[in-house]
């Protein structure tokens, strides 16, 4: 018996191999169908409810707007990415990551916990180096739990969307391409130039535009080990809708920029005007501080060094 040593994480399929008739998306242009995607789905949501006043322009990130913001606009985009993937490649969805398993319950669940569990410390990590302080006159604002679930489910919408979109399509086909690690880092670049729009770059520093970056690099990053690890998207997506809804639902503090009007679930903090952006986040939230950067790094570097580790098998 002989033991062989290599690495699972390098060796192994994304998700499932190429079917026998299929299309091939030219890589070059994998980028701009999803970006296409997110143009026309954004305007399928957005436009009708404009042009029928239904939504005020300028009111789609306030609370109740927001529900339908991210429960249509990425629902939207998520069926034409779907569409593309069945009518044009010819491929099935499981080709996307959208296949359940025994396992799939279990990364469900350990996914929100963990995301809700890893947003928690950054929260504490801030509050206790000074960064935010409670908001007293939130204490008086009546507790609905309405909110709180509604918001759980449409941040589970966006997350699920956004996952599945990279995670699961841009990252098999670049992977199956190029590669398990040029599928990695390809699929981090792309997730943090289509974030960059929603950047603030009039009021904001540079300093704050470098941490945004390299947070949305490291997160992405982040995810796509998870999924090679796990072997599916459903980790990944349930620790983003768990990381995003923990923010504002749980402590009354702003996430990618959205910051909602409702009394918190937890505890409701307010940043504390004396402490720096690159400790707090500023007006983009926990995400966009240092401390956010400085975890994720460290767990990527545990994912790629557990990627990395030979394993043996007896042949």
């Amino acid at each position: 018996m002989q033991q062989v040593l290599s690495g699972p994480c390098l060796s192994a399929p994304l998700f499932e191999p190429y079917p026998q008739k299929h299309r091939v998306t030219w890589p070059l242009a994998l980028p701009l169908v999803v970006f296409a995607c997110f143009i026309l789905g954004q305007m399928i949501a957005v436009v009708p409810v404009v042009e029928l006043g239904l939504i005020d322009r300028d009111a789609f990130e306030a609370y109740p707007n927001i529900l339908y913001t991210l429960a249509a606009s990425f629902t939207a985009v998520l069926c034409l990415v779907i569409l593309w993937v069945k009518f044009f490649e010819r491929r099935s969805l499981a080709s996307i990551g959208l296949s359940c398993s025994k396992n799939t319950p279990k990364n469900l669940l350990l996914g929100y916990l963990t995301g809700i569990g890893m947003a928690t410390l950054i929260v504490g990590c801030i509050y206790l180096a000074g960064g935010y302080q409670l908001e007293d006159q939130a204490l008086t604002r009546a507790m609905s739990l309405l909110p709180i679930l509604l918001l759980l489910l449409t941040f589970s919408v966006q997350s699920f969307a956004e996952e599945i979109i990279f995670r699961g399509y841009l990252f098999s086909r670049f992977t199956e391409r190029y590669g398990l690690w040029t599928g990695v880092a390809v699929n981090a670049i792309l997730f943090t130039l289509i974030h960059l729009p929603g950047f603030d770059f009039d009021s904001r520093s540079l300093l704050t535009l470098i941490l945004f970056a390299f947070m949305t690099l490291v997160f992405s990053v982040y995810l796509s080990l998870k999924v090679i690890e796990t072997g599916s998207i459903w980790f990944s997506c349930a620790w983003h809708a768990g990381w995003n809804w923990l923010f504002i639902c749980g402590f009354g503090l702003p996430t990618t920029g959205i910051a909602l009007d409702i009394r918190p679930l937890l505890v409701d903090f307010g940043l504390d005007t004396q402490a720096s952006d690159w400790l707090t986040g500023g007006i983009g939230g926990p995400e966009d501080s240092i401390v956010t950067s400085i975890l994720l790094t460290i767990v990527c570097l545990v994912g790629i060094y557990r990627c990395l580790k030979p394993t043996s098998r007896a042949v």
